[in-house]
């Protein structure tokens, strides 16, 4: 008789992919949920790559010696580049990515639009077995840094409240799968040189949902809709008074449905619709859209 011995290796896909010539860093799902996020961007995300940085605060993104233009930003097959203003127009909750990539020289042709950097944005889906989490993340005023020179009034946190759930599973296992998450920010502050007895509070609501099909191992149809919606009041500054001030309500609704068959190794056949939309308002404090909001005493303009 003979002794036989197996064995048998393995491993996570590795950050860096050496067997492709183009520039590429993949982030998967645990190795995003352990990254120290501020969590109101997918930028800190793409912002770790190698030769990739932020610019103006954490607004923009730089990649490999090109401006901030021409950078292309996909979340599920949407593009949600803003080509006027630079910025992803969609930002979606960190809990809800797969995995991120980030792609620059050498990207697949099926990329296109860009001379930065591709940032994928890959959402989970629902499996055979239900799981969920729920995350609460937390800021008083005490764990606020104070910058301020002596004389003057430091930013004042009032509130910070980052809540959010996520909970997915099957609804006919090995056929049809569902995700759904839910989050929502309030962020309350007065600015610099601001009477902190009168700060200034943000809501930050985000929705997604995903539902997936597959009729068998060669075909698959799936969809999911993201909606964040964005109530910002206008905030009082040393330089600004309440009656100069407006609300801006923002939406952004991102449907996206797709179809894969596969025929062979070499034929795949795919179909998708999507798209996002923007829907911004900007209403008065007071409610008054025929009222003068700011006089000039100097020219007697208003």
């Amino acid at each position: 008789s003979s002794v036989q011995e197996t064995v048998t290796v393995t491993s996570a896909a590795p950050t860096v992919d050496v067997r492709n010539s183009g520039v590429a860093s993949d982030y998967g799902s645990d190795t995003i949920k352990s990254m120290p996020l501020a969590r109101g961007s997918f930028l800190d995300i793409a912002n770790i790559a190698p030769g990739v940085s932020k610019e103006s605060g954490n607004l923009y993104t730089v990649a490999f010696g090109s401006d901030r233009f021409p950078n292309s930003f996909q979340f599920d097959g949407v593009d949600a580049s803003d080509v006027d203003t630079a910025l992803a127009r969609i930002q979606p909750m960190p809990d809800i990515f797969q995995e991120v990539q980030v792609l620059g020289l050498g990207a697949k042709s099926e990329y296109g639009g860009f001379l930065g950097s591709v940032v994928n944005m890959i959402s989970k889906s629902g499996g055979n077995t239900f799981s969920g989490g729920v995350s609460l993340f937390e800021q008083p005023h005490s764990w606020t840094g104070n910058n301020a020179p002596a004389g003057n009034m430091p930013l004042t946190r009032a509130k910070y409240h980052d809540v959010s759930a996520q909970f997915g599973g099957p609804i006919k296992k090995d056929k049809i799968w569902f995700f759904a998450a839910y989050e929502m920010v309030k962020d309350g502050s007065s600015s610099f040189n601001v009477n902190p007895s009168y700060p200034t509070t943000t809501t930050t609501t985000k929705y997604f949902a995903k539902f997936s099909w597959a009729p068998s191992t060669k075909h698959e149809l799936w969809f999911s809709y993201h909606d964040e919606r964005d109530d910002w009041p206008g905030g009082l500054s040393s330089t600004s008074t309440a009656d100069t001030l407006n609300q801006r309500n923002l939406r952004y609704p991102t449907p996206s449905l797709h179809w894969r068959s596969i025929f062979n190794d070499k034929t795949v056949f795919q179909a998708k619709y999507s798209g996002w939309y923007m829907r911004e308002n900007y209403v008065p404090l007071n409610g008054c859209y025929t009222c003068n909001q700011v006089y000039d005493g100097l020219t007697g303009m208003t």
